[in-house]
């Protein structure tokens, strides 16, 4: 090949590309960078090939978005695209507090930088940008209702309450915390479990997914639905974090069932529990793993922790009733002042059928 050529290190680099072979191709626009240093195309290249490679540094994935921005001319054909880029690099940074709102600022200079654009590029198509404008509209929604009403789906049906399976997770669930608040804080539990068969991690990029529910998954077969997304909030808090966190998660439709989090570190899990996973936290599940747990019961598993994304507060269910999951509950336990209820039937049901005494302190 013409090692001085940055035009056929481009095309190979390219060609790697489609052949998802990231890591060659971002080898290849490295080195033609270091030929042509300031090439607007080339420092396009090199971000979007960064962002799809297996162990992406998000925040690197940004800076190099950043270059191509600074550079760009306002008018060039990827400046759009390189916004909603790195918006939804921010999406999916968990590790940042404000990544949310970083990911909006984004999006909407995405959204101005569309202004900009020659009548022949538009109208302007982008997978980033509709897979994140449908959490953003979601956030609008929110937004524009008025006080005291809710933020939840309101068509969860209300025969799931007495499904026999949600009140028997439900009872365990709560049965465990119980439990585990009797042990005494040095005593150390067995963190043994059965390797799963199939292995779970976060998509190389958010282009292309597509929701999924609960209903859509085969709880008999271990799979991983590669591609998709599985939104809803946390039920039911976690009584360990070892050897995986374990929550209970309602989806969109209201169904539930367990959530298990794994390879998070001890002390990070402990301070997840007490301020990010708890009751009514909205998050996303990327790639979500049904699987069928030791105990002969499905399950979703998540093995790589940065593949759940979180809503951020203006799309938590405010004031969760304990039972039905309603937001806005105005009725407080008068023992424990933490649990909420929505009205004095489901503090009963919660209190006699789904054990709340175990947990009432």
């Amino acid at each position: 090949m013409y090692p001085k050529s940055h035009f056929f290190l481009e095309l190979r680099g390219s060609l790697y590309g489609f052949l998802e072979k990231y890591d060659e191709g971002l080898a290849d626009f490295n080195t033609a960078l270091q030929l042509v240093p300031d090439n607007i195309e080339l420092l396009y290249d090199r971000a979007a090939m960064l962002r799809l490679t297996k162990h992406v540094d998000l925040n690197v994935a940004v800076v190099t978005h950043e270059i191509f921005l600074k550079n760009a001319p306002v008018d060039h054909r990827k400046l759009p695209e390189a916004y909603y880029a790195a918006a939804s690099c921010y999406f999916m940074n968990t590790a940042l507090k404000n990544h949310f709102e970083l990911a909006e600022k984004y999006y909407k200079k995405g959204i101005e930088a569309e202004k900009q654009q020659l009548p022949c590029f538009l109208p302007y198509e982008s997978k980033n940008k509709l897979f994140l404008s449908k959490f953003f509209q979601l956030k609008s929604a929110i937004s524009d209702a008025g006080p005291g009403e809710s933020s939840i789906d309101t068509r969860k049906p209300k025969s799931r309450l007495s499904d026999p399976r949600r009140l028997d997770m439900i009872q365990l669930h709560r049965k465990s915390i119980a439990e585990k608040r009797e042990l005494s804080p040095d005593y150390k539990l067995m963190t043994l479990t059965t390797k799963p068969r199939l292995h779970q991690n976060s998509p190389a990029s958010l282009i292309g997914l597509k929701g999924i529910t609960l209903r859509e998954m085969n709880p008999a077969k271990d799979y991983v639905y590669q591609g998709y997304v599985l939104s809803g909030i946390i039920f039911e808090q976690s009584p360990v974090v070892e050897p995986s966190i374990w929550l209970l998660f309602e989806d969109d439709n209201g169904d539930l069932e367990r959530l298990f989090i794994y390879n998070i570190p001890a002390s990070e899990g402990w301070q997840l529990i007490k301020d990010t996973y708890i009751y009514g936290t909205k998050i996303s599940i990327l790639n979500p793993y049904m699987r069928m747990a030791a105990d002969n019961k499905p399950a979703i598993r998540v093995d790589d922790a940065s593949s759940i994304i979180l809503h951020g507060n203006a799309h938590s269910v405010k004031d969760m009733c304990r039972y039905c999951s309603e937001a806005n509950a105005s009725r407080v336990c008068g023992k424990c002042r933490s649990a909420h209820y929505c009205s004095k039937e489901c503090q009963t049901i919660d209190w006699k059928q789904c054990d709340h005494k175990l947990i009432c302190t």
